[in-house]
């Protein structure tokens, strides 16, 4: 099975485990893979906007997440992980990473 293929079992399987996990507002996928340029070596980029701001604890089970889905797919899922309120108003929302989800993001 192909990098390629692993990332969409990511997309389909994975995302529901991180789904159920986070209270989120939406996940958008971006980067390589929307664009159709995505090879062995492309991460897949996720968006994670959370209804609140994340504690240290959610960010450490995140982390552990991310890992467990990464090494059970074969894949480098690649997280941003920001509350609306830092998304929308914050530093974020003046990065050129925000533009570019913002043009080309994939809500899922």
């Amino acid at each position: 099975m192909g990098y390629l293929d692993s990332g969409y079992r990511l997309l389909r399987d994975g995302i529901e485990t991180l789904a159920t996990e986070f209270h989120d507002d939406c996940m958008v996928l971006f980067g390589p893979l929307v664009r159709g340029e995505a090879d062995a070596e492309s991460d897949v980029d996720l968006l994670i906007v959370l209804t609140e701001r994340p504690s240290y604890a959610m960010r450490d089970r995140s982390t552990s997440l991310i890992l467990d889905l990464n090494l059970e797919y074969g894949t480098n899922l690649s997280e941003l992980i920001v509350d609306r309120q830092t998304w929308d108003y914050g530093l974020p929302s003046t990065s050129p990473v925000h533009k570019e989800i913002e043009k080309e993001g994939v809500q899922l």
